[in-house]
């Protein structure tokens, strides 16, 4: 029904949003369902949580130590790879 409504159709998620001022791309994701999207969302934040929890305290001290160890979490190439995405989604 929302989607009828050209307004809500064409609208950018939060996420949308967000994703470009933060340096990321954001393909898409259904509104108010990242459980649905298909492309795992939910557990991409846990495997960055996961990764960023077992990194050592003494490497997350500095702001510019926490912002580096939140990058290094949310890594594509190591983190977040596709095939780590591919088995849960």
């Amino acid at each position: 029904m929302m989607n009828s409504f050209v307004d809500f159709a064409k609208e950018e998620t939060l996420l949308q949003y967000h994703g470009p001022l933060l340096g990321v791309i954001v393909d898409r994701t259904p509104k108010c369902h990242p459980e649905i999207s298909g492309k795992g969302i939910e557990y991409d934040w846990a495997a960055a949580k996961f990764f960023y929890r077992h990194l050592r305290i003494q490497d997350k001290r500095t702001k510019a130590q926490f912002l580096e160890s939140v990058k290094k979490s949310s890594d594509r190439n190591t983190v977040l790879t596709l095939k780590r995405r591919q088995l849960f989604s």
